[in-house]
């Protein structure tokens, strides 16, 4: 980007964010950016591609077919669907109209799908059957539940928007209206739930257009590669104000992303490390496959240092981070593509593992256990102060006491802030082993273990009294003798690591568990190594 087209860009990016600054709700700015836009590309997927005038079309026409059902605003809609138009559509509906969405994804059970209705209540279910988890029709057909429009393939819902008009909702809107009921993505524990209203949103917007140094712009075209059940709706809103356009593959792996990068060519991707790391791995992935994106975004979870410089060395310096999550939107740091510099120092210093510097609007502190502040390069809590901080757990006076304090929110997250004022996120709460000796950030080892060329991904854990390393094996090297894999690392923590920290038993396996979200997920591998799904003849 020249600096006319960078000075542009930014005056640009002043006047949206003034005009978010006004705003009394979401659906201000998705009226904006549905006028402002009409006729431009707004989305595409495998089966489908829509302007957004014909996206406005489909949301009104939803909102007109909600209120002939009863919908307003208050009014709340499950929602389980695929990750299509009517996912998005949906979405729109709802903060047109009102209406609470409260979120599920195919990874939530039956169990917690029915304890959901008897709590909620809801007032309409928008399901993709076939997504739909086994048990649950049954049980809310008993309970005498709520309708169910079935929005899957051979469902009614085009039927139900073909039989109305569109029109614009005449609710009144403000920023303490809620609009969502979700549930954090269970990474390192059960789901939690949690309301959000419109006022966290608007915030997270504005801080990300004052923060981030290439947003989506007029001609960007954005490939979501993380579900819109997770961090990738944080992408919808950005892109659809500056008249970018919104590209979701058919499936959340190497093979469809890869398809998608060739196909559309988009100018931005957001992805999980997970994810990048399978990227790296794939032996189809090119640099031309990759030549198209202007910037590739990773986050919701620690990129490994070897595998960040190993992309780099083969992408270039297109890479941005932002550490954000259920409970404190995005951003509360960043680091940006130009601060992804391979300063050849041990991960724990090196800038390839910190999430940034805090960003602009937000405060960020690490503390020690008695809430005083941490110094420079020691390990504490990771305290948010952010306007897109949320209430509260629904229900859950007892956990809202422990994380909320006067402003301030515990993320769940120990980490440490580098003499550059970079913070660097270890681990969750539920990840940390302690010894005799001291405690064990399993992040600390697992970027030692990335170093080993064979491995691709790796957990420590504490499991069954004994320290556990898992690894998977990247596609290369599958073939190797698993003996001499297992030496290879040993010798190399041993190296690197005092004796307590190293494990005591180690695992190869064909991959590693990771949740719907494309995460890896430590909490499952403890799980099966304690009821000795694996592990039990090691």
């Amino acid at each position: 980007m020249n600096v006319l087209t960078r000075f542009l860009t930014r005056l640009r990016i002043k006047a949206v964010s003034r005009e978010v600054a006004r705003a009394e709700s979401l659906r201000d700015i998705q009226r904006i950016a549905m006028d402002r836009h009409a006729d431009k590309p707004a989305l595409t997927t495998p089966a489908i591609r829509l302007t957004y005038r014909e996206i406005e079309d489909r949301t009104l026409r939803l909102v007109a077919a909600w209120r002939a059902a009863g919908i307003r605003k208050g009014s709340r809609v499950v929602v389980l669907l695929p990750d299509e138009w009517p996912q998005l559509i949906v979405r729109f509906a709802a903060t047109e109209s009102g209406a609470v969405l409260v979120g599920f994804n195919p990874a939530h059970s039956a169990a917690l799908m029915s304890r959901a209705m008897d709590d909620l209540a809801p007032d309409l279910l928008m399901i993709d059957l076939a997504l739909m988890p086994e048990g649950f029709a049954a049980q809310h057909a008993a309970a005498g539940g709520a309708p169910i429009w079935n929005c899957g393939h051979g469902g009614d819902l085009e039927a139900k928007l073909a039989a109305v008009d569109p029109i614009l909702s005449d609710e009144s809107i403000g920023p303490e209206d809620t609009l969502a009921l979700g549930f954090t993505s269970g990474t390192s524990g059960t789901p939690k739930m949690l309301a959000l209203k419109h006022a966290p949103y608007l915030h997270s917007v504005r801080l990300l257009l004052l923060n981030l140094t290439d947003p989506p712009r007029e001609r960007s075209r954005t490939l979501v590669g993380i579900p819109l059940s997770g961090a990738g709706s944080g992408l919808v809103l950005p892109t659809m104000l500056s008249g970018g356009q919104l590209i979701l593959p058919r499936a959340y792996t190497a093979d469809a992303l890869i398809e998608t990068l060739r196909a559309e060519r988009p100018s931005h991707v957001f992805l999980t490390p997970s994810l990048l790391i399978d990227l790296l791995d794939h032996p189809a992935l090119t640099t031309e496959d990759m030549a198209c994106l202007q910037q590739v975004i990773y986050g919701s979870a620690s990129m490994p240092v070897a595998k960040l410089k190993e992309a780099l060395a083969r992408f270039g310096r297109v890479f941005q981070q932002g550490y954000g999550m259920s409970e404190a939107l995005p951003p509360i740091s960043m680091l940006p593509p130009a601060d992804h510099v391979d300063d050849g120092l041990p991960p724990a210093s090196s800038v390839l593992s910190s999430s940034g510097r805090v960003a602009r609007g937000v405060g960020l502190q690490v503390r020690r256990e008695d809430h005083s502040v941490a110094d420079v390069g020691e390990i504490g809590r990771v305290w948010v102060q952010s306007p897109t901080v949320f209430e509260g757990y629904v229900n859950r006076p007892d956990l809202n006491d422990e994380v909320l304090r006067d402003d301030w929110y515990f993320s769940g997250d120990y980490g440490y802030f580098d003499a550059s004022q970079r913070i660097h996120v270890l681990d969750r709460q539920q990840n940390l082993i302690d010894r005799p000796e001291g405690r064990i950030y399993p992040r600390m080892v697992e970027e030692r273990v990335h170093e080993c060329g064979h491995i691709k991904e790796a957990a420590l854990v504490q499991a069954r009294g004994q320290i556990w390393l898992c690894v998977s094996l990247r596609l290369a090297s599958r073939g190797m003798d698993h003996v001499v894999v297992e030496r290879e690392v040993r010798d190399h923590l041993a190296s690197l690591l005092p004796p307590w920290q190293c494990p005591e038993r180690m695992l190869i396996l064909d991959e590693l568990p990771r949740s719907f979200l494309a995460k890896l997920l430590h909490r499952e591998v403890r799980e099966r190594i304690e009821s000795g799904a694996i592990g039990s003849a090691a």
